[in-house]
């Protein structure tokens, strides 16, 4: 028993007294065996004068919790360090662990947002191809065809592309029909036709 542990009331020591037994009111008063008579009495601490209050024989059977009040504080600050110097490795390395991740998923995510940026210009690349493929496919014009200094009605070039027309010495108008309702178009038909190559 630590010798600082004295009777509240006589202020008799455990050290010294051997064979007596020493208590703990509920409301944290130290009494001796015969002075603890009197509290049984009266059912009421002769310090504080808290009623009831009840006893626990102070001895190495006594709750954990109890016996750290009686410990060295030395003890108790040495285990007390070993517990903070424990619980902070764990922090750190839960920290250590979680930083990593943060760290993956941010690459990951800028190298997404890299791919993006990349698949969104190529995009527009592949656009811009498009359509200007779409306006080189384009008809040349939609003027009624001339011969001979005159205009031939609801006949036109108007479906011949740039890269699909006929040199102009090879021009053969029986290719040609007008389409009925569409004034200026023109439709070009097939050459296999047997029809139309007599």
């Amino acid at each position: 028993m630590a010798n600082w542990v004295y009777c509240n009331k006589c202020f008799q020591q455990p050290q010294k007294a051997r064979n007596i037994k020493f208590f703990l009111t509920e409301c944290g008063h130290i009494t001796c065996e015969k002075c603890a008579a009197h509290i049984k009495v009266s059912n009421s601490c002769f310090v504080c004068k808290k009623t009831p209050t009840g006893l626990m024989q102070l001895s190495k059977e006594m709750d954990p919790s109890i016996q750290s009040f009686f410990g060295s504080v030395e003890t108790q600050i040495k285990k007390t360090m070993e517990i903070y110097q424990f619980q902070n490795k764990q922090k750190e390395f839960t920290f250590n662990m979680l930083r990593d991740k943060y760290n993956y998923a941010k690459q990951q995510c800028m190298q997404q947002y890299s791919n993006n940026i990349k698949l969104i210009q190529e995009n527009k690349i592949l656009r811009s191809m498009l359509k200007n493929s779409g306006e080189r496919e384009r008809p040349i014009s939609s003027t009624p065809l001339r011969v001979n200094n005159s205009f031939l009605p609801n006949v036109s070039v108007s479906t011949i592309s740039p890269n699909r027309g006929f040199p102009p010495n090879r021009m053969n108008f029986s290719q040609f029909t007008p389409i009925n309702g569409f004034p200026g178009m023109a439709h070009r038909l097939s050459t296999s036709n047997p029809s139309n190559q007599e």
